[in-house]
């Protein structure tokens, strides 16, 4: 089994794979921590893959923007000082999959990149603590509470152990901060062990991920329309993609929308 792991990082995500029988790891980051040694220490821009290279692609895609985008000031007052999420490492994620053609592919991200990645890889497969994961794997959230187990660690995650009770697992928040960034030891063990079985079957013909941008344009102006409302207003997207208008072009959901900023500006003005 060949894996690759892009934006490796400090090589948590791979973790579980490497010293495994039969398995070989191939990292790639842009290499400017410097504190791990990369396969490929190169621009994921600049890589380019070919049919059947690599069995299994992990992807942690940095996280910086959409975090910065579920922080409270994105959604209060200060929200117009945070930039509408970029999609491009995401992209060259994708890419990089239809290159490939993986018997297996895992993205993981926060919980911030949800509505983006989900546009092009549809709902997470599973979400594990703060951590959600998109595969083409069928995950069941049973093996998740059987499998990714771990005692006397500090508290991040609660898992269900086999007895039903909560317990808590992984990584605790008094970590520094490369510490919290890296998946933990018992995630990547997980994937291996789905990622090893999934190597056993059959290979299933392979499906390319789209990367066609699913996001909704506005009937009336024809732009998109998340990115327009939050330009002209900073709103944030609409997941369930429920309206079909801008809210520039929706003349009484404008009102609406620039009457609750204004509501929120005077709140922050009393609270100082």
């Amino acid at each position: 089994m060949k894996v690759l792991d892009l934006f490796a990082g400090l090589g948590g995500f791979s973790a579980g794979f490497v010293g495994r029988e039969g398995v070989t790891v191939e990292t790639l980051d842009n290499g400017r921590d410097g504190a791990f040694a990369v396969t490929h220490a190169m621009d994921v821009a600049d890589f380019h893959g070919r049919p059947g290279e690599f069995d299994v692609i992990l992807s942690g895609t940095p996280c910086t923007e959409y975090a910065k985008w579920m922080m409270r000031g994105c959604l209060f007052s200060d929200r117009s000082a945070v930039a509408y999420p970029d999609n491009a490492l995401l992209m060259h994620t994708l890419r990089i999959i239809n290159e490939v053609q993986p018997r297996v592919y895992v993205v993981e991200n926060v919980i911030g990149a949800v509505t983006f990645i989900s546009r092009y890889l549809g709902p997470p497969a599973i979400a594990i603590g703060r951590r959600y994961f998109w595969s083409n794997l069928a995950i069941d959230k049973s093996e998740v509470c059987s499998s990714w187990y771990q005692r006397k660690t500090l508290r991040t995650v609660r898992v269900m152990g086999r007895d039903g009770k909560a317990r808590c697992a992984g990584r605790g928040w008094r970590a520094s901060a490369k510490q919290r960034s890296m998946i933990e030891r018992p995630i990547s063990d997980f994937f291996y062990a789905k990622c090893a079985a999934e190597m056993v079957k059959s290979p299933a013909p392979f499906t390319p991920v789209s990367m066609a941008e699913s996001e909704p344009r506005c009937a009336v102006c024809n732009e998109f329309m998340h990115r327009k409302n939050w330009a002209a207003f900073h709103v944030p997207p609409d997941a369930k993609h429920t309206s079909t208008i801008c809210i520039a072009c929706d003349a009484p959901r404008k009102a609406e929308v620039l009457a609750k900023i204004e509501l929120e500006k005077n709140v922050v003005r009393l609270k100082t």
